[in-house]
């Protein structure tokens, strides 16, 4: 059923919304294979703006949902790196809000498995080696 859902979906011939089609995804839940959990992490991810009044307990329920609750290392690490983009374009604004009500509570607060810590520092570093290219040609 849920493979039906997807192609559906992804062919165009889903009778209704892309919301509609997440908000299905979302209450299947636990029954999702590690592909349509990431599909769904990322829309729901972008659905967040700081703009919006709840931005900052958006993000909180997504990563209590997708990293606090979930045992995937993918899934656990790529909602850090939807959590760190948010945090990298909108750090001068609202940095400190996200800082102290979300990544602290999640980085420090929870147990971070060795695998998703493997990961980050593993893009850590490939993030500084882009870096460090960029300035020096």
């Amino acid at each position: 059923m849920i493979s039906q859902l997807y192609e559906y979906y992804a062919s165009g011939r889903f009778g209704g919304s892309a919301e509609r089609y997440f908000d299905l995804l979302s209450m299947l839940g636990d029954q999702l294979d590690e592909t349509m959990t990431l599909h769904l992490l990322t829309f729901r991810a972008e659905e967040i703006h700081p703009v919006s009044q709840s931005w900052v307990d958006d993000w909180d329920n997504l990563m209590s949902t997708f990293f606090s609750n979930e045992s995937r290392t993918l899934v656990r690490f790529r909602a850090l790196t939807l959590l760190a983009s948010m945090y990298y374009s909108t750090r001068v604004v609202h940095g400190a809000q996200l800082v102290t009500r979300v990544i602290i509570p999640y980085l420090i607060g929870s147990a971070t498995s060795a695998g998703v810590r493997t990961k980050l520092l593993e893009e850590s570093q490939a993030e500084v080696a882009k870096y460090n290219t960029s300035m020096f040609t």
